[in-house]
């Protein structure tokens, strides 16, 4: 029995050393049980040429391992195959299979980083699958033994990323600036504008490498439209693209999906403020308040004539007089030979320093009545020119006669003024004027007469005599002793026009005879007190006397003065007095 025992024991001995035989390590049992894991597998686009993997493990499980097995799989669509048989090593950098082993920091394809007990690792794929979808797997590799531990990363279509946000903005009448996001690893921007015309469509600009970092870190550039170049014209909508590219060693090119946008230059054209008749025969444009500033240099203004544009004028803004920018306005003149009450389009056009050409259209019409011109309101010292203080008066615009009134009208250079007038009289021949012609006709006002004898409303300066001087001879105008062919005597209204040895003697308004020949009522305005007294408490008007200004043929130099005043009473009738109309500015 106890041998049968002993064997039994043998039996079970042998049988036990023959089970441990049969079992494996310990370490490996280790491995089997507590595997380390990569984690984390991330998948970015290094460059137009490559693709960065990114993975980690723990620090202590990474002690265990001994390389990564990394291998891909391609497709063009979106489709995930998941078979060993799909998926294949990857070539290096230097273009040959990849060993089954990748041994970190030791190759220089995959290198690690150690941060918080954490071993980060990157592998650099220079041989993606471009314009197509790519997986990725990694296997940790212990020693000789087969890996337990795989990871697949979610699919990466793999391309140049296009231009994001693209955006177009005006800067001014001829710059648009386009934007768009930076990308981080591109060589350049191509940048295209095309003008549709129908159905053609034709490059007209290539732009690379131009570019420049904002405060907001878009990339930008400013794109010059240069107007009448090439068949390009304001205010038409153009399509702007941009390619993002990358190129390797020179050779190889990739290139984004291209990305578009409509732009469209809206021209603000230099307006014409306003078109004004000046007389029967001339119209006045005014240019723009801006004074056109910088980016024009030179201004074109046309007319239409029998459906023609013909150039009447050239300016070159550079070149113009500073002095004219001290008004309010400044103006061309037009002098057009036709009827009156003739309608004229004109056309404003000017060209920028980048050669960009702009321009509005105006329509004037010439003044229907003859004998009158335009005076532009404004403000002007009032007063004595001897006296200590002068007070600044306004008037508003309004039309004025060239000359004094005659017998005949309309009102003609050459006849004689109407002579021996009342203030009444000429009230009631104003009167009857308004009603004939359905227009509004008065005497001036003794601000409205001395503003139009003494005032440069450019130079901002006044005269002593009404013929921009202050000085006076006898070929100025007819005065006592002037010694003039018309001496003691009228003379023919715009007599003094720089003909028959005489000096051309108008206003700074253009208008004749405003010192001597007939004294001229005005409509009101009689003072109370001296001109060293005048404000606007004390210049009110009077019925006992009525004002008159500009001096008469009897009288002397010094009463001819453009400040000079004379009052009577409003029925007197005497030899020398007259006037001359005011026409109410309508438009």
């Amino acid at each position: 029995m106890s041998v049968n025992c002993n064997n039994a024991l043998i039996f079970l001995a042998i049988l036990g050393a023959l089970v441990i035989s049969c079992q494996e390590p310990d370490y490996l049992e280790t491995y089997k049980t507590d595997l380390p894991e990569p984690s984390g597998l991330i998948i970015e686009q290094l460059s137009a040429f490559s693709l960065q993997l990114n993975w980690s493990i723990p620090e202590e499980d990474y002690e265990l391992a001994n390389g990564f097995l990394i291998e891909s799989f391609s497709s063009i669509d979106s489709i995930f195959i998941d078979s060993d048989s799909a998926f294949s090593m990857l070539m290096d950098n230097e273009n040959t299979i990849s060993r089954s082993l990748i041994v970190p920091n030791s190759d220089t394809s995959i290198v690690s980083t150690s941060v918080n007990d954490t071993v980060l690792f990157e592998f650099i794929d220079y041989s993606a699958f471009y314009k197509g979808w790519n997986y990725y797997r990694v296997t940790v590799m212990f020693d000789d033994i087969e890996s337990y531990s795989i990871l697949t990363g979610t699919g990466y279509y793999f391309e140049m990323p296009k231009p994001e946000d693209f955006r177009v903005e005006q800067l001014n009448d001829f710059q648009l600036k386009l934007s768009w996001q930076k990308l981080d690893f591109v060589d350049g921007y191509e940048i295209k504008r095309f003008t549709i015309d129908g159905s053609d469509t034709t490059a007209l600009s290539t732009m690379d490498d131009t570019l420049i970092d904002s405060s907001y870190n878009p990339q930008y550039t400013i794109f010059n439209t240069v107007f009448n170049v090439d068949g390009v014209q304001p205010n038409q909508a153009n399509t702007y693209t941009i390619t993002a590219y990358s190129d390797k060693d020179g050779f190889t090119r990739r290139e984004s999906n291209t990305v578009s946008i409509l732009g469209t230059l809206s021209l603000t054209a230099p307006l014409i403020i306003e078109t004004r008749a000046v007389n029967n025969n001339t119209i006045r444009l005014y240019l723009p308040d801006d004074r056109l500033d910088s980016k024009f240099d030179t201004l074109f203004v046309l007319r239409k004539d029998d459906a023609q544009w013909e150039c009447v004028d050239t300016l070159m803004v550079d070149a113009m007089d500073q002095l004219l920018y001290e008004y309010r306005e400044q103006y061309l003149i037009d002098d057009i030979v036709g009827q009156s009450n003739n309608e004229i389009e004109y056309r404003l056009v000017a060209k920028g320093k980048v050669n960009a050409l702009a321009s509005s259209i105006a329509t004037g019409r010439t003044l229907d009545v003859e004998g009158f011109t335009f005076v532009e309101g404004g403000d002007f010292p009032f007063g004595c020119t001897d006296c200590d203080t002068l007070y600044t008066a306004g008037v508003q615009s309004f039309y004025i006669s060239l000359y004094e009134y005659t017998n005949d009208w309309p009102i003609a250079a050459g006849e004689f003024p109407s002579d021996g007038l009342s203030w009444v009289e000429s009230v009631l021949e104003c009167a009857q004027l308004s009603f004939q012609y359905e227009r509004s006709f008065r005497l001036p006002s003794e601000m409205e007469w001395e503003y139009v004898a003494k005032w440069d409303i450019f130079f901002q300066q006044e005269f002593t005599y009404p013929w921009q001087s202050h000085s006076i001879t006898g070929e100025n105008t007819n005065y006592m002793n002037s010694g003039d062919s018309w001496d003691n005597g009228l003379t023919p209204v715009g007599y003094y026009d720089g003909s028959n040895g005489t000096i051309n003697s108008f206003s700074p308004f253009g208008i004749y005879d405003m010192g001597g020949n007939v004294l001229e009522w005005c409509g009101s305005g009689s003072l109370e007190s001296d001109w060293s007294d005048i404000n606007g408490s004390n210049y009110i008007g009077s019925d006992s006397v009525k004002p008159m200004r500009g001096g008469g043929y009897w009288h002397s130099p010094e009463e001819l003065k453009t400040t000079n005043r004379f009052e009577y009473d409003p029925e007197i009738q005497a030899s020398g007095f007259g006037f001359r109309i005011i026409m109410e500015d309508t438009e």
